[in-house]
């Protein structure tokens, strides 16, 4: 009798080890599946974070005082400050909303796989935050992928609609 309750136990502790190796592999598959989505996600939140870089870093047209043209970051923050006026004879908030809706235009063409965006950029004055700029284009009604920029006290934020 002795002899048939040890070749039970052994028959009960190898079906432990099946189970135990069947829910580990199903553990590192449901791992890896849900690893390679997130990936993509990220991917392509990294490409608007590296657009927003780059568009805050963008020259503009406008200059205060010949020949310094000022970046779109420094833009915002000369449009934040008051009603400073680009040699041109545009204001500079003007310039600024112009030469943001042209750069997210070109950029992110609405339709296809781009169903919309939104640019909002903002700044942190004293205690309160203040709309420098929003833009909108096509629907953003479904999900969508973003990134921020922020050059303190200025934060930008994209979002892009799909």
């Amino acid at each position: 009798m002795n002899i048939k309750n040890k070749k039970a136990q052994e028959e009960i502790a190898g079906f432990v080890l099946i189970v135990v190796l069947i829910a580990i592999i199903f553990l590192v598959l449901l791992g890896l599946f849900l690893r390679g989505n997130s990936n993509n996600a990220r991917q392509e939140s990294t490409e608007v974070g590296q657009f927003l870089n780059s568009m805050m870093q963008y020259t503009t047209d406008c200059a205060i005082s010949e020949p310094s043209y000022y970046e779109l970051s420094r833009l915002m923050k000369k449009c934040s400050e008051g009603s400073f006026e680009c040699t041109s004879g545009k204001s500079v908030c003007q310039t600024l909303n112009e030469t943001a809706e042209k750069l997210l235009n070109s950029a992110w063409k609405i339709g296809g796989e781009h169903k919309g965006y939104i640019f909002k950029a903002t700044i942190n004055q004293s205690s309160s935050i203040k709309t420098l700029l929003e833009l909108k284009a096509g629907n953003c009604s479904s999900n969508s992928i973003g990134d921020d920029y922020v050059d303190f006290p200025v934060k930008s934020t994209l979002r892009i609609c799909y």
